[in-house]
C-alpha cells in the first residue's frame, strides 16, 4: 500500500496518507486530521512512449512506479533500485489499484 508522508494543504499538519481508488477511479487521500479527501497522482509516474517504457528496466538505484497505457492493455511497473516487477492489466483502474498495494 502506497503510504507516504506529506502535509496537509487544508490544515497544515504532517500525515500519513494512504493511497486509495475511488469510486469514480480516481486515486485519492484522505487526511486523517481534517478528514479532506484529496486527489493524488504523485504517487506514480506515466509512461508515454514504448522507448521510455524500455529504459525503466535499465534505471538503476530509482524506487519508483510507473504506468504504461498501450491503448490495448495498462502495465504497472513497481522498481526498489533492485528489482522491476511488472504485471498487466486490461484497465487504468485494475493498474491503479495493484500499484496502490505496493510500497517503494
Amino acid at each position: 500500500m502506497v503510504r507516504l508522508a506529506t502535509v496537509c494543504p487544508d490544515c497544515d499538519k504532517f500525515v500519513g496518507k494512504k493511497i486509495q481508488i475511488d469510486s469514480q477511479d480516481e486515486p485519492i487521500w484522505v487526511c486523517p486530521e481534517c478528514g479532506t479527501v484529496h486527489q493524488d497522482r504523485s504517487w506514480y509516474k506515466e509512461v508515454k512512449d514504448k522507448a521510455t517504457y524500455e529504459r525503466i528496466g535499465s534505471i538503476k538505484r530509482v524506487a519508483a512506479m510507473y504506468l504504461f497505457d498501450t491503448g490495448i492493455e495498462v502495465i504497472g511497473i513497481v522498481t526498489d533500485g533492485v528489482d522491476k516487477w511488472e504485471e498487466e492489466f486490461p484497465d487504468r483502474t485494475e493498474c491503479l489499484t495493484w500499484l496502490a498495494s505496493h510500497t517503494v
